[in-house]
């Protein structure tokens, strides 16, 4: 296999071409063009540059990572989505290495416009320099993207390159009608997705949905998603916790779990009824990212937890807890995050006739999503 750029981003667009995950010519010629050796930490051998994985940037103490250069497929996916016209304007929240800054100043050309926001003002300074040149220039800044960049909006484009609980509204204010955002919203615990809004008047109709997985946002804007550390390294992520609820919690999954049998046969896309439709959701998310988090619930009558474990269900606490995860489970429908549609009002807004039948609601501080299948 090559090692050169040249050919290594070759290879690369082939591939991701074959794995589906590219499919349009701009986005092709963006990633055939841009050299992300040079986005990628210093001493990443060619080939783990253009491999299709994300590389870690920077850690937290515990030694999780706070910021990575998304993997191809992943860009390739969500640029997608974006569906970026030459002589747009265009905000990034979330710049990392500049590669997707990069990527997008290729696609919206010497006509449009780039700004990107990096909460970490060392990342956002190397970025600078590696974006140096670019055309269109590329305005990097470091701060809180959560606030946007309104001095120089409207854009028709805004995509957010981290996770997020729930969208800004200071991103819908700063998009134009017609506009796009892009953002990794975390719905419910376990249910991360990739979602492409509309600004439609007062409300962003979604035009597609992909799964995702994304370093989660920085700043006094992050939101938590009921995100708990445990003292095994173990993140609990369940929305619905506050303070009394996280501590009984974990000292509850501090111990053993004992085996409640198996979990029975599980159809394709059962994790995504299951996260919108339990009461009490949560995820126990590994240290290693490369394992699968086990989703699971919480019963909050007898105070115990259950969670799927590969084929089986693991139980900490009361055994009630399995009972009614083994129910629930029994109930979920398989549903595939891309037939989601999804609408998002800001909270608060008049309420119209209220969600179709079928839909789900999940209500957030900033935003209502109503979400249905297409």
């Amino acid at each position: 296999m090559s090692t050169d750029g040249v050919g290594l981003r070759r290879a690369l667009v082939r591939a991701l071409r074959s794995n589906g995950a590219l499919r349009s010519a701009p986005v092709a010629a963006a990633l055939s063009t841009v050299p992300r050796e040079r986005f990628v930490p210093a001493g990443t051998p060619p080939e783990d540059a253009y491999a299709d994985r994300a590389l870690v940037l920077t850690r937290d103490d515990t030694g999780r990572p706070t910021s990575s250069i998304s993997q191809p497929s992943m860009v390739a996916l969500m640029l997608e989505q974006l569906d970026v016209l030459p002589g747009q304007r265009v905000l990034e929240i979330g710049t990392a290495s500049g590669y997707n800054a990069a990527l997008l100043a290729h696609l919206t050309g010497p006509a449009g416009a780039v700004t990107t926001i990096e909460f970490d003002t060392a990342l956002a300074a190397a970025a600078s320099r590696r974006l140096a040149g670019s055309d269109p220039p590329v305005l990097v800044r470091a701060g809180d993207g959560w606030l946007g960049a309104p001095d120089v909006a409207p854009f028709d484009r805004v995509q957010v390159t981290v996770g997020v609980d729930d969208l800004s509204p200071a991103w819908m204010a700063q998009l134009r009608e017609g506009g796009m955002v892009v953002a990794p919203v975390t719905l419910r615990p376990g249910l991360e997705l990739s979602i492409a809004l509309v600004r439609s008047g007062n409300e962003l109709r979604s035009a597609s949905v992909q799964p995702c997985g994304f370093v989660r946002m920085r700043g006094p804007h992050a939101g938590s998603s009921g995100c708990l550390v445990l003292d095994d390294g173990v993140v609990l992520l369940a929305d619905w916790a506050t303070g009394p609820d996280t501590e009984r919690l974990a000292t509850l999954l501090g111990a053993d779990p004992v085996d409640a049998g198996p979990s029975g046969r599980l159809p394709d896309g059962w994790a995504v009824s299951f996260a919108l439709e339990a009461s009490y959701p949560l995820v126990l998310v590994p240290r290693e990212p490369a394992l699968a988090g086990r989703p699971g619930l919480y019963d909050p009558d007898g105070g115990g937890v259950a969670v799927v474990d590969g084929d089986r269900i693991a139980c900490y606490g009361d055994p009630a807890a399995a009972r009614l995860l083994r129910e629930r489970l029994a109930a979920v429908r398989p549903v595939r995050e891309t037939a989601l549609r999804i609408v998002a009002q800001p909270a608060g807004a008049e309420p119209g006739a209220g969600p179709p039948p079928g839909c789900w609601t999940v209500r957030k501080a900033h935003f209502t999503y109503v979400v249905g299948l297409r």
